[in-house]
């Protein structure tokens, strides 16, 4: 699916849903580094619950959407059910550095009027909280956040 995206120049709208799909971080990773060549790119959804997404996938998500300029809706999904106390203590998942990365992202949007995003079941943290809060004071022309 990612190699194929880059042929989709003029695409406008591009929901991802891969929920406990089993395709990993390194799958997440690929599929979201294509995100940057769709410049035409205004309605994004991405859906990677479940898939033990950690700080680096954020970064490439993040990479990736933050070259859309174009993008008015922005929806994250990342929440992980399956996150055991053993993986929480090694800190694995979307700690402070992947909200970070996130809000990096985000920020730099800014025809973006729509947001959502979820990190339920992550150690995001007092940090990680703040760091997207910063990074949605940046978006002036954003009326929905959920």
């Amino acid at each position: 699916m990612a190699r194929g995206l880059v042929d989709l120049r003029k695409l406008r709208t591009l929901s991802v849903s891969l929920g406990n799909s089993s395709v990993g971080g390194e799958g997440c990773k690929a599929l979201a580094r294509e995100f940057s060549g769709l410049l035409q790119l205004s309605n994004l959804s991405v859906m990677f619950a479940g898939n033990h997404v950690g700080d680096d996938v954020c970064r490439d998500l993040a990479d990736g959407f933050s070259e859309l300029h174009k993008l008015s809706s922005l929806s994250v999904g990342l929440w992980n059910s399956t996150l055991s106390a053993s993986l929480w203590n090694n800190r694995l998942g979307v700690g402070a550095e992947g909200c970070e990365a996130l809000a990096d992202g985000f920020s730099k949007l800014d025809k973006l009027s729509n947001l959502s995003v979820v990190l339920g079941g992550h150690r995001v943290g007092a940090a990680g909280c703040k760091a997207l809060a910063d990074g949605v004071s940046k978006l002036l022309q954003l009326s929905t956040l959920s």
